[in-house]
């Protein structure tokens, strides 16, 4: 069969005529110029020359909005895809249009037909006089050229350095020292101490095992309702801290004549059922309910008392500064006679004088068993510091790092946070918090 190519005919359908039509023929176009002016216009006025959040670090109130270097940088690379991909759609059909329209009024080879449409270049050899075709496709081709080169012009347009701006300074209530609902609660019932313990047990969970590593003095911290919903690594300006130091350090007792006088007060923490021992918020004697090896707890040789009440409220304490020495008592074997050398539990024990006592076994009153104990004496200092610049480590949650230049100062509620160190010892063992080498 052959075929006369000078009969060769296109027909026109004159359902492709009509604005809906043409839309529908060319719609990437128009959406293609539209999503890279808005991607500009975004840039422009939204990014260009704008600080934003490196990371979480940044001093800005957690319930503002904010929005991070690196999620700009995601959304523009989304943009940046789009804008491209609208671009190879549109071209890829243009190309193929043109190309049959070249085809049909040939003026190009089919040499060259194949390079446009598996390329997409502009054919560079013409024939017939249809020369205009070719420089149509020409001129849209250059036209879209830059739209294959956005992401590194964009990129290099906009500056993306990373500046560190810090907000402008808020102030903050964070306590009135005084007479208070809060100190009442404090001095007049059992459970509101038993719950400040347990927030300061919480707060010494908390604590980096490293922070009580030998050699390497302890961080300090407090809990500031106040705070709660600022950004962790925020700074605060100026703040009170409670500071508690031990002096040099623990003494072990290394026999009866050396533990003196103390002899007797020792002999009553442990032996004792009634020796208020713990006494903050109930007085009563862990040593004697039976308990596992490596229990320990601060002598109190003053019990707890509740302030002074007057005209309905108790008296806020006077500011001091606690200094002096105080004993520990080490429980490392329970049912079982002091011996040398290593100790299961606890591992080697020092050289201490080792205290044994007999105690009624918890199970049969009528039975009574041999308990071991050991000693230390340990100087200490006690009351606050003024942090300058404490960071907020946790939520609501102020540290104070090791400063040489910290300067003791008198508080008021000194003499209470001593009262509370026995009772957060004791339950730190409980709670099996073995971060911290007690």
């Amino acid at each position: 069969m052959h075929a006369d190519l000078n009969n060769h005919e296109c027909k026109y359908r004159p359902d492709n005529d009509g604005l809906w039509n043409h839309i529908k023929n060319w719609w990437l176009l128009p959406l293609h110029l539209a999503t890279s002016l808005t991607l500009v216009l975004v840039l422009l006025t939204t990014v260009d020359g704008h600080a934003f959040l490196v990371n979480k670090s940044d001093a800005k109130p957690a319930s503002t909005a904010s929005i991070h270097q690196t999620d700009v940088m995601t959304m523009v690379s989304v943009g940046i895809l789009l804008v491209r991909f609208l671009a190879a759609v549109w071209l890829t059909l243009a190309g193929w249009r043109l190309a049959f329209i070249l085809l049909e009024h040939r003026s190009t080879t089919l040499g060259e037909l194949n390079r446009v449409v598996s390329y997409r270049p502009p054919p560079v050899n013409f024939k017939g006089s249809s020369l205009h075709w070719a420089f149509s496709m020409w001129r849209i081709f250059a036209l879209a050229t830059p739209s294959q080169f956005i992401a590194p012009m964009l990129t290099g347009a906009i500056r993306w350095d990373p500046a560190i701006r810090t907000t402008s300074p808020e102030e903050v209530l964070v306590t009135q020292p005084g007479i208070s609902d809060g100190y009442n609660a404090h001095n007049q019932y059992d459970n509101s101490r038993t719950y400040e313990v347990f927030g300061a047990l919480g707060l010494s969970a908390a604590a980096a095992p490293e922070n009580f590593e030998q050699g390497i003095r302890p961080v300090y911290r407090r809990k500031i309702p106040s705070l709660q919903g600022y950004p962790i690594n925020s700074t605060v300006e100026d703040i009170t801290v409670p500071y508690f130091n031990i002096e040099g350090d623990f003494q072990w007792i290394l026999s009866k004549e050396d533990a003196g006088n103390d002899m007797a007060v020792l002999k009553e923490v442990v032996g004792d059922p009634t020796y208020p021992a713990l006494n903050l918020s109930k007085a009563w004697n862990p040593f004697w309910s039976g308990t596992d090896a490596g229990r320990l707890t601060i002598v109190n040789t003053k019990i707890w008392e509740p302030a002074q009440r007057t005209d309905g409220h108790y008296e806020y304490p006077p500011a001091t500064i606690q200094r002096g020495s105080k004993l520990l008592a080490v429980a490392i074997r329970f049912g079982d006679y002091c011996s040398k050398g290593p100790d299961p539990a606890l591992g080697l024990i020092p050289q201490a004088f080792m205290y044994e006592i007999g105690a009624a076994d918890s199970s049969d009153p009528a039975h009574t068993t041999r308990d071991c104990f050991i000693f230390a004496r340990f100087k200490y200092s006690a009351g606050a510091i003024a942090c300058k610049d404490c960071r907020i480590i946790s939520d609501g949650v102020v540290e104070a790092a090791t400063n040489s230049s910290w300067t003791v100062q008198e508080d008021p509620l000194t003499e209470q946070a001593l009262a509370m160190m026995p009772e957060v010892l004791f339950y730190m063992k409980i709670a099996n918090i073995s971060s911290a080498p007690l």
